[in-house]
């Protein structure tokens, strides 16, 4: 389904348009300001729903405007009153039988994507239409936001992991905790006693000179002797005591150190742990988007995705040359639109002539029309637009 002509009356700045195609390459061309990229927005004018068509329609200073599009199996006709919120559409077949609902018609027959590749490909939207296209916008739009949460928790748990790992005293001996508190108790009980000591010394020195005199206390004498000097033994000097404090200090640290390692040593465990655990998951969710993406329909052969965008043959679409670019998106437009065998191409003076050949070739051998838009100020290449009007009909 091709168009078989076109008539446009005071849409934007055209004033009275009334193309009959001849072939199925059609340039309309002109110079700028004069009405040449209207021609090709008032069929998709005739074409798209409300919200495609902009506030103000209509030529300037005019109340009303018309477009009728022969499609050859069906006659498209809107029209538009000022101010561009009343518009009255109508789809007729070729007996001339109207269709109740004429923009549901044209909806299937132009699908969700206009077929102006160019502003396609040029759209902000254009991977998220694209993938939405494939049956894969919503379910990777999610796996990629849980698969952007797992990797940063992971990121956060790897960056503890790394830090415990810093920490971690590898061979560390292990001690068990003396008791200070005993240890300093008995070295104030011993520092009282050392006073009481050196008495009992010399209440031995007396008792032993007085052995003699006093043979009746003798054995009395000889078990407090025996008594006290088991008492002396059991009791630690002072400076004992401070060197045993002292060791039991540095055990204590020893100990300290071993068990704040330990701690570390089981952070660190379930810091990596948890790492390996969020490794699997965004394996996981990798492992989704690849069956996805392999099972994604794309319309062009060759596209996929990989690291968040659309490509073609591997290649990101940003980074394709313009002639690449437009080339695809004309091969998106042939594939979404199978029906309507027309290609929209605006502003192709931006496009070098490989481009259009290339595009050209592309329509013949698929059997496409191409509606060309061409700057030119000659007057002599295809159908001139002059002042909202044809002034010529060119090669």
């Amino acid at each position: 389904m091709k168009i078989i002509k076109l008539t446009a009356n005071n849409i934007k700045k055209l004033k009275a348009v009334e193309i009959t195609p001849k072939g199925d390459v059609v340039i309309i061309s002109g110079k700028n300001g004069q009405g040449k990229t209207n021609v090709l927005e008032s069929i998709w004018y005739a074409l798209a729903g409300s919200k495609d068509i902009p506030s103000e329609p209509i030529q300037k200073g005019k109340e009303k405007g018309d477009i009728e599009l022969d499609l050859g199996e069906y006659i498209v006709t809107r029209k538009f009153t000022k101010g561009g919120e009343n518009t009255y559409l109508e789809v007729k077949n070729k007996e001339g039988a109207k269709f109740p609902s004429p923009q549901v018609l044209l909806d299937k027959l132009i699908g969700d994507v206009s077929f102006n590749p160019i502003d396609l490909m040029k759209a902000n939207n254009r991977d998220e239409m694209l993938l939405d296209i494939a049956g894969l916008s919503g379910k990777l739009v999610k796996l990629e936001e849980e698969r952007t949460e797992k990797y940063n928790q992971r990121t956060f748990e790897n960056r503890e992991v790394k830090k415990l790992e810093a920490q971690i005293i590898p061979d560390i001996e292990t001690f068990e905790t003396l008791n200070i508190a005993k240890l300093t108790e008995e070295y104030q009980v011993a520092s009282t006693l050392e006073s009481r000591i050196e008495n009992i010394d010399k209440q031995i020195q007396d008792w032993e000179a007085d052995i003699k005199d006093l043979t009746d206390r003798v054995n009395h004498q000889k078990i407090e002797l025996e008594a006290a000097r088991d008492k002396r033994e059991t009791i630690r000097k002072p400076n004992q005591l401070k060197a045993a404090i002292a060791k039991a200090e540095e055990t204590n640290q020893k100990a300290r150190d071993y068990e704040a390692n330990e701690k570390v040593k089981a952070e660190y465990k379930n810091r990596k742990d948890a790492a390996d655990l969020l490794t699997k998951d965004i394996e996981g969710i990798d492992k989704q988007k690849k069956e996805l993406i392999e099972k994604a329909k794309f319309p062009v052969s060759g596209m996929g995705y990989r690291d968040g965008k659309v490509t073609f043959k591997d290649i990101p679409l940003d980074q394709l040359s313009k002639s690449e670019e437009v080339l695809l998106g004309v091969q998106i437009q042939m594939e979404l639109h199978p029906e309507l065998k027309v290609i929209l191409i605006p502003d192709a003076s931006l496009l070098d002539s490989e481009s259009m050949a290339n595009i050209e070739k592309l329509s013949k051998d698929r059997d496409y029309q191409l509606w060309i838009e061409r700057v030119d100020d000659t007057g002599e290449v295809g159908i001139y637009i002059e002042d909202g009007t044809i002034k010529s009909k060119g090669v």
